[in-house]
């Protein structure tokens, strides 16, 4: 056993060990996202945004769980709301 289950071990119950457990492996998941170029922006929404240019200035394209592709982009200021087609 490691030694950071087995700290949790002493300090939470079973339930509550494996839910701290689950957050550590979605805190893991979200680090892998972002070390390929995506921005977590809302994980409770699947947003991610994806830094590039357009026109010469520094533009993110919007995607959100469900959309088949990015289909958005948004000002770095406007955030989701600015979203316009791509």
């Amino acid at each position: 056993m490691t030694r950071h289950k087995e700290i949790m071990a002493r300090t939470f119950s079973v339930e509550e060990a494996n839910q701290v457990e689950e957050f550590y492996q979605l805190e893991k998941l979200v680090a892998e996202i972002q070390a390929r170029g995506a921005l977590v922006k809302d994980i409770n929404n699947g947003l991610l945004d994806f830094s590039t240019l357009r026109d010469g200035r520094e533009v993110y394209l919007c995607w959100q769980y469900g959309e088949a592709e990015l289909q958005f982009w948004h000002e770095v200021e406007a955030g989701f709301t600015g979203r316009k087609p791509l």
